[in-house]
């Protein structure tokens, strides 16, 4: 649930940046440009941590396969392969 907070965050930093921006060259301010392209970067960079957040959860499917022991065996993993 927080990747899609930090999506929607950084969405929002990303639009405040470029409308900045465009408020800045429109009235000629090069400090209010510069500063609104910052805010932008910033937005860009908070998708970036979202997508890195959502993507390194870890799935039921790529967990650590269960080891079993039988009785006079070697170790094997549940799927059968020897340890």
């Amino acid at each position: 649930m927080a990747g899609k907070k930090d999506r929607a965050k950084g969405k929002a930093s990303e639009a405040a940046g470029a409308t900045r921006k465009k408020v800045g060259e429109a009235i000629g301010n090069d400090e209010m440009q510069a500063k609104g392209a910052a805010q932008e970067l910033k937005g860009k960079g908070q998708g970036v941590v979202a997508n890195v957040k959502r993507s390194s959860r870890v799935s039921p499917s790529s967990e650590a396969p269960q080891c079993v022991r039988a009785e006079g065996d070697a170790l094997r993993s549940a799927d059968g392969v020897s340890l």
